[in-house]
C-alpha cells in the first residue's frame, strides 16, 4: 500500500461498495417480502377452509334432529322445510369441496361420504309419509337412523382429518412467515455491518493520508527555505516582464445595451471560476456647471477623455460604456469580493487625476466623480439589475469636497523620458483584484 492513497478513487470505491451492499440487501428484502405475501395468502386460504369445515360440522346435525322430530310428531309441510335444510347442507359441503384440488384423496373420501349420507337422508325422508302411523314411522326411522349415524360418523372422521391437515399447514406457514421476518432483520444487520466495515476502511485510509501529510508539512519549512532564492528570482522576473508590457486600452462603448449583454455573458463565466461579477456607475457630478462654461465640442471631448482614461486604468477584459451625458457604466468581469471595489475605485480616480495633468481636454476644469457599485448576486441577477443598483448607489452619495477627492491618491511620477512629459509610475500596470 502506497504512502498516499488516491482520495478520489478511495471515496468512489466506498460509494460503489455501499451502493452494491444496499442493492443486494434491497433485492433480498424484496424477494423475502414476495415470499411473505404468498405465505399470507396461504394463511388466509387455510383460515377459510377451517371456517367452511366448522360450518359444515354445525350443519351436519340439523337434518338428523328434524327427522327425529317428524318421526315422533307428524307436522304438515315437513318435506319443504327439510328440502331447505338439505339445500343449506349441500351448499356447505360444496364450499368444503371447492377448497381442495381435484384428485386429493381426502376430497374424494369427503365427496363419497357425503353422497352416501345424502342418499340415506333421502331414503329416510321417503320412509316418513303422511299416511304412516306414528309407531310405524318411528320403526322406519330407527332403521334409517342407524345408517345415517354410521355415515355421519365416517364423514366426521374425514372432516377431522381435513381440519388436522389445515391446522398443520397453517402452523408450518406461520413458522415460515416468522422465519422470513427474521431473515429480513438479519439481511439488514449484515448490510449495516458491511457498510460500517467499508466506512471504517475509508477512515483508516484517511488516517494514513493525514499522517503522511503531517510528515510532509513538518518538512516544508526546510524545503521553502531552500527554494526561496529561486522563487524570489521568478517573482522578480515576472514583475519585470509585467512592467515591460504595455496593456492596450479597450475602446469605450457608446451603447448601454452592449454593456448589459456583456454583463449577462460575464456572470456565468465568473461563476464557472468561483468568482463574482462587478458593475460600477460613474457620473460627473458637476456636468451641469461644465455645460454652462464650455461648448458642446469641449464637453464631448472631456467626456471622451474621461472614458478613455477609465478604460486605460482597467483590464482589457473589462468594459466601459457611455450611458448618457456625464454617465458611464463599467463592467469588471472577475472579482473575488465586495472589498475589491475600493481598489478599483481608487485606480479610476488616480487615472482621472493623472489625465488632468496630461490631457488638454480637461483644461482648467477640476471635475468631481461619483461612483456607485453593485455585485452579482447580492445586488442583482441580470445586467440591467446590476446597472440599476450601481446607478442607485451612486445617486445616494453626497458630493465630496474637492480636497478629499484630490487627497485620495498622491500620484508618484516617474522620471520623464527624453522629450516626453512626466507620467505616473503605475499607469500601465495590469489591474489585479
Amino acid at each position: 500500500m502506497t504512502a498516499f492513497a488516491r482520495p478520489g478513487l478511495t471515496a468512489l470505491s466506498v460509494i460503489l461498495a455501499t451502493c452494491v451492499t444496499l442493492a443486494l440487501a434491497t433485492f433480498a428484502t424484496r424477494f423475502t417480502t414476495a415470499a411473505q405475501t404468498d405465505m399470507v395468502a396461504q394463511m388466509e386460504r387455510y383460515s377459510q377452509q377451517l371456517s367452511d369445515l366448522n360450518r359444515f360440522g354445525d350443519s351436519l346435525t340439523v337434518p338428523d334432529v328434524e327427522l327425529r322430530a317428524q318421526a315422533s310428531i307428524q307436522r304438515p309441510g315437513f318435506p319443504q322445510r327439510f328440502a331447505q335444510t338439505m339445500a343449506q347442507l349441500d351448499a356447505s359441503a360444496a364450499a368444503v369441496t371447492r377448497n381442495y384440488p381435484e384428485g386429493d384423496a381426502l376430497r374424494g373420501q369427503f365427496t363419497r361420504g357425503y353422497a352416501d349420507l345424502r342418499g340415506k337422508y333421502d331414503n329416510a325422508l321417503r320412509s316418513i309419509g303422511d299416511d304412516v302411523a306414528p309407531a310405524r314411522r318411528n320403526d322406519y326411522f330407527v332403521i334409517h337412523s342407524d345408517a345415517i349415524a354410521q355415515s355421519a360418523q365416517s364423514l366426521n372422521t374425514v372432516v377431522s382429518q381435513l381440519l388436522s391437515d389445515d391446522l398443520r399447514r397453517m402452523l408450518f406457514v406461520g413458522r415460515s412467515l416468522s422465519a422470513s421476518a427474521s431473515t429480513i432483520a438479519t439481511i439488514w444487520m449484515l448490510a449495516g455491518a458491511a457498510i460500517l466495515g467499508i466506512v471504517g476502511f475509508y477512515a483508516l485510509m484517511v488516517y494514513r493520508n493525514a499522517r503522511a501529510v503531517g510528515k510532509l508539512a513538518a518538512s516544508l519549512p526546510g524545503i521553502e527555505a531552500a527554494a526561496e532564492p529561486a522563487q524570489r528570482e521568478v517573482r522578480e522576473g515576472r514583475r519585470a516582464s509585467d512592467l515591460a508590457k504595455v496593456q492596450p486600452a479597450r475602446p469605450v462603448v457608446n451603447d448601454g445595451a452592449v454593456l448589459v449583454s456583456a454583463i449577462d455573458r460575464a456572470i456565468p463565466q465568473a461563476l464557472a471560476q468561483e468568482l463574482k461579477t462587478g458593475v460600477l456607475h460613474l457620473s460627473i457630478m458637476d456636468i451641469a456647471d461644465l455645460r454652462a462654461r464650455c461648448s458642446d465640442v469641449e464637453i464631448e471631448a472631456l467626456q471622451n477623455a474621461v472614458g478613455a482614461s477609465v478604460s486605460a486604468a482597467l483590464r482589457f477584459s473589462d468594459m466601459v460604456a457611455k450611458l448618457g451625458e456625464g454617465e458611464f457604466g463599467i463592467l469588471v468581469e472577475e472579482i473575488r469580493q465586495r472589498g475589491d471595489f475600493p481598489i478599483i475605485e481608487q485606480r479610476i480616480r488616480r487615472a482621472i487625476t493623472f489625465a488632468k495633468m496630461r490631457l488638454p481636454q480637461f483644461g482648467e476644469n477640476d471635475i468631481q466623480l461619483r461612483i456607485g457599485t453593485a455585485m452579482y448576486p447580492i445586488d442583482g441577477y441580470t445586467g440591467e439589475d446590476l446597472l440599476l443598483s450601481a446607478r442607485t448607489a451612486a445617486s445616494m452619495q453626497q458630493a465630496e469636497p474637492k480636497q478629499i477627492a484630490q487627497a485620495q491618491v498622491q500620484p508618484k511620477l516617474a522620471e520623464p523620458k527624453q522629450g516626453g512629459a512626466a507620467r505616473p509610475a503605475s499607469e500601465n500596470e495590469p489591474l489585479d483584484v
